[in-house]
């Protein structure tokens, strides 16, 4: 009995240990379980750290295609406000240049149909004024004829000489009145 006492004991002994080790065991599993979990959590944590990053460089690239985009659309309004201004300035250029060329359209043809009957005035204008300096002209004459022959009955030769010279002046004038 007293020898099954201390094997009983020993049993009992290496039972505890085994259960002392089965613990440690069952701890340690429990660590290796935590830390793989916690690496599992850091490993989530990176993934979703890396997601992120992902994240703010795809909404990086979509505000710089943005950007772009922007600066294309004004370029394309100042390249198309160049367009049209050049183009009216074009077009109002060509429409003064339209009124120009009616204007003096309209400017010879009002020239071109007033100058006959002007031209009309004008000759009968001189021709009036031609008859009448004939006119004029030989009505001094006819006085001075007159004249010549009453003062060559009346006068003596010199008075007459004078007058003759006067009426040949006048004769003068007249011819030279109807040349013109």
């Amino acid at each position: 009995m007293q020898q099954e006492q201390p094997h009983q004991q020993q049993q009992q002994q290496q039972q505890h240990q085994q259960q002392q080790q089965q613990q440690q065991q069952q701890q340690q599993q429990q660590q290796q379980q935590q830390q793989q979990q916690q690496q599992q959590q850091q490993q989530q944590q990176q993934q979703q750290q890396r997601q992120q990053q992902q994240q703010q460089h795809q909404q990086q690239q979509q505000q710089q295609q943005q950007q772009q985009q922007q600066q294309q659309q004004q370029q394309l309004l100042t390249d198309d406000d160049r367009f049209f201004f050049f183009s009216s300035s074009v077009y109002l250029l060509f429409c003064l240049f339209l009124c120009l060329f009616f204007c003096l359209c309209l400017l010879s043809l009002c020239l071109c149909l007033s100058l006959p009957p002007l031209c009309l005035c004008l000759s009968t204008a001189a021709t009036a004024a031609t008859a009448a300096t004939a006119a004029t002209a030989t009505t001094a004459t006819t006085a001075a004829t007159a004249a010549t022959a009453t003062t060559a009955a009346t006068a003596t030769p010199a008075a007459a000489a004078t007058t003759t010279t006067a009426a040949a002046a006048a004769t003068a004038a007249t011819a030279a009145a109807s040349h013109r």
